[in-house]
């Protein structure tokens, strides 16, 4: 009995000291600027902060004008209007939860970038579904004249940018450098190949003029075209001029 007695203790102490190393969700506190990439129209989509709902407005070629800001658990939860909210019945709520992404520590001035499931286009509101890249999007780290990478596929890349290699699961390089590009001078050589069975298979190569004064976001996405493997691309560029002392 009393062996009984210290085997159910031992049990019970397991299962108390489990529950208090469970670690509740973080909570963090950041401002934002958004941009959607993949096959949604970025439409009809809110967040809650403090309690309150809030629209996201995406725009199609450069981040959003808006900067939003966002106070809550580590994990972003993306709503849409309930088409069959009844404000009569208690039970009805205006907003329905259709995705929710674990954010880990965003910095203080991020930038999220919305990446839409390729089932999204089939038109069923509730279940859109995304992945969120998050960038430091602040200017002692992303800053005037350099380069940052975002590899939205679920494939590790290597490659160079200018003089850099670099190895790039999914998510953000560490900002680069670059030498602007004038007149006729080639510009920023930018490779990466994917390792295959068969060896590594290029995915993309570019010389690309960068321009001065900016700070430029390459985004590579899966390819456009079934079986190909050549990465498709896209740039936001964005103004920032030197500080004049």
């Amino acid at each position: 009995m009393a062996r009984s007695v210290i085997i159910l203790s031992l049990c019970l102490f397991s299962m108390l000291n489990g529950f208090s190393q469970e670690k509740p969700p973080q909570i963090v506190d950041f401002h934002f600027k958004i941009f959607g990439i993949g096959k949604d129209n970025f439409q009809g989509l809110y967040y809650f902060t403090d309690g309150s709902p809030v629209a996201l407005k995406f725009h199609k070629t450069y981040r959003s004008k808006n900067l939003y800001h966002y106070i809550g658990s580590e994990f972003f939860i993306i709503y849409v209007k309930n088409e069959q909210y009844n404000p009569k019945d208690p039970l009805s709520n205006e907003y329905i939860a259709i995705d929710q992404i674990q954010l880990g520590s965003p910095a203080k001035r991020s930038l999220l970038v919305f990446c839409a499931s390729e089932k999204n286009r089939d038109g069923i509101d509730t279940e859109r579904k995304f992945n969120i890249l998050a960038i430091d999007d602040s200017l002692d780290h992303f800053s005037r004249n350099t380069i940052i990478i975002l590899n939205t596929t679920s494939a590790t890349l290597t490659g160079k940018v200018a003089k850099t290699r670099l190895s790039l699961p999914t998510g953000a390089s560490d900002p680069i450098s670059y030498e602007t590009s004038t007149g006729s001078k080639k510009g920023t050589p930018i490779v990466f190949a994917l390792e295959t069975d068969n060896g590594p298979k290029l995915v993309m190569s570019n010389d690309i003029k960068l321009p001065n004064d900016r700070r430029i976001l390459m985004i590579l996405e899966q390819p456009r075209r079934k079986g190909s493997l050549r990465l498709s691309a896209r740039i936001l560029s964005e103004s920032i001029f030197e500080q004049v002392q």
